[in-house]
């Protein structure tokens, strides 16, 4: 049971960096659209690494409350608003922390205007990534199981035996 939560919340933490960087790469081909100038590229390959380092803790805290707030429920039981909540929480939380030690003294470079609106974005980024998650969950869960060549059907649940045959 822990070795499947686990292996739960390495798999939400990987499909969310790998989702955060690309925002981040569609946030970033606007911005050049747009005649912003960008950074070197040294810069760039820290702000990917960044980007899906935030982006895997972000998911880790989404699987975090979904173990705790979806508890008991199974994958057709859960709601969509509810995984959006819970994936805005999951994107606001460590930006949140960075947000109050900035304000809290240690850093008077971020206007309230910058901070709020980091938080907006975050927030309806992580309600995007936690729907999405849940549609991602459920298309795997309606996919039928993998059969390897040579395995023969012995190797399926009963419930798809009649179907190979």
């Amino acid at each position: 049971m822990l070795a499947r939560r686990v292996r739960g919340m390495a798999g939400t933490a990987l499909l969310w960096s790998v989702a955060s960087v690309g925002f981040w790469a569609i946030k970033l081909a606007i911005a050049a659209m747009l005649g912003a100038q960008m950074s070197a590229p040294r810069f760039l390959a820290l702000a990917v690494f960044g980007t899906a380092v935030r982006g895997a803790l972000s998911g880790i805290v989404f699987a975090s409350v979904l173990l705790v707030a979806g508890r008991g429920r199974t994958l057709a039981s859960l709601r969509a608003p509810d995984m959006a909540r819970w994936g805005a929480i999951g994107a606001v939380v460590l930006p949140a922390v960075t947000v109050a030690l900035a304000i809290s003294g240690f850093s008077d470079a971020l206007p309230a205007r910058i901070a709020v609106l980091t938080l907006l974005q975050n927030s309806l980024v992580g309600a995007t990534f936690g729907f999405g998650s849940l549609a991602l969950a459920r298309r795997a869960d309606a996919q039928p199981p993998r059969v390897s060549p040579g395995s023969g059907a012995d190797a399926l649940p009963a419930t798809h035996h009649a179907a190979l045959t």
